[in-house]
């Protein structure tokens, strides 16, 4: 199974809904990572399901939220590089392809 790896920035948004969520509804927070969590063994178990866009990036849409995670694909791993809010702006996250 790959190794998942997250840019800082997706964990510092994911983190931040979540609180978000948690002041909207106690336990909220956790149903969004019990949600993330879930999306993500889909992705360790069939990681090129999705296709990519032309920069090679994936995504995968959570069940319950309103989030799509976003991904490469690496020999050795998923790096993921935003757990992005479907309502926030069209890829906000694309600058960290670089990092």
């Amino acid at each position: 199974m790959l190794e998942i790896k997250y840019h800082p920035k997706a964990l510092a948004e994911a983190f931040g809904s979540a609180d978000y969520y948690d002041h909207q509804q106690r336990g909220l927070g956790e149903e969004l990572f019990a949600d993330v969590d879930a999306a993500v063994r889909l992705l360790q178990a069939a990681p090129e399901r999705p296709k990519p866009d032309a920069d090679g990036v994936r995504s995968w849409r959570l069940r319950r939220f309103p989030f799509r995670i976003y991904y490469m694909l690496d020999p050795n791993q998923i790096r993921i590089l935003a757990i992005a809010h479907l309502r926030r702006r069209v890829g906000y996250w694309r600058e960290r392809l670089k990092d």
